[in-house]
């Protein structure tokens, strides 16, 4: 059962989504360890030098990935860098999933995301026949704007793919991004503190995000922000679950998916959706995102024959 607290913020117009990797590798994009294996080949193939690529190896096995993206990116150098990264996340191939589609239905007043692809973007281009608002963290205007206007927006967090200097990826990057980028941390903290937020295909293991939760938790206890997560089931141990309510105030809510794609994921975002926009109409507030409900009805159907066949 979806949280009814979630639905009540998102048809107030006061949830964001926090969109990570997980998100587009439905669209066949990798995540973080894997990207960083495709960049370790790469440098291979292109003949760089790496000093002591066993090490980068076992560095990226054993999930110890800053570093071995530092040394990535520092050895391959900014045109093969660019190059390398152009060619996963730039590719002609790329197109919105049914996720990125059906979360251009729900009712948000942002989305974050750690993504470098354009994939949320091109969906809001497909549904809705303009593409919003979207700045990255060196967009310092923009985002004082957006506190300030309380519009729309996507905040690419580590960057976009079409500006590689603008990219997140190593300890380096990650110590600019958080520790002299204050205009960030002054936009990241107000979201948080001001809105309800939805996390979608994180991991909730990156160094920044956990930083600031930890900062918000202790400074504000029982008044600091209420999380959401859409987890499928064994992602997250029970353990771990309990722990990131308890340290983090993260909710997370679990589905339970019958194939690599998730589609239990796309259908449980059309019912956010539809919750949400049903909720809206209800209160007499103006509705601007119109649910697609054949989306909803293809996902069913797809999976009323899926189960049929088993």
């Amino acid at each position: 059962m979806l949280p009814p607290r979630l639905i009540e913020e998102l048809a107030k117009g006061k949830c964001v989504a926090f969109v990570g990797a997980g998100f587009s590798m439905g669209a066949g994009l990798p995540g973080w360890r894997n990207l960083l294996q495709d960049m370790l080949v790469y440098a291979g193939r292109e003949g760089v030098r790496l000093g002591d690529r066993e090490a980068i190896q076992s560095s990226i096995e054993a999930g110890d990935l800053l570093p071995a993206a530092d040394e990535l990116r520092e050895r391959l150098g900014r045109d093969r860098f660019q190059r390398f990264m152009t060619s996963r996340f730039r590719s002609a191939e790329l197109r919105p999933t049914n996720a990125h589609l059906a979360l251009t239905d729900i009712p948000l007043s942002g989305i974050i995301t750690t993504n470098y692809d354009k994939l949320i973007e091109t969906a809001y281009t497909l549904r809705r026949g303009i593409s919003p608002p979207t700045f990255t963290h060196e967009k310092y205007p923009e985002m004082a704007a957006t506190l300030r206007d309380g519009g729309f927006y996507i905040l690419k967090m580590h960057g976009c793919v079409d500006d590689i200097q603008s990219l997140i990826l190593g300890t380096s990057d990650y110590k600019r991004l958080m520790q002299t980028n204050s205009a960030l941390a002054t936009f990241l903290t107000s979201v948080f503190l001001n809105r309800t937020i939805l996390f979608l295909g994180y991991s909730l293991n990156d160094p920044g995000l956990v930083s600031l939760l930890d900062h918000l938790k202790g400074s504000y206890f029982e008044y600091s922000p209420r999380t959401y997560a859409l987890a499928p089931e064994g992602a997250l141990s029970s353990l771990r679950s309990r722990r990131i309510a308890a340290d983090h105030g993260i909710e997370v809510i679990t589905y339970r998916p019958s194939t690599p794609n998730h589609p239990e994921l796309n259908l449980l975002l059309q019912q956010i959706a539809d919750g949400a926009n049903t909720l809206k109409c209800d209160s007499g507030r103006e509705n601007p995102f119109t649910p697609a409900g054949s989306l909803a009805q293809d996902i069913r159907d797809w999976l009323q024959i899926g189960r049929a066949h088993v």
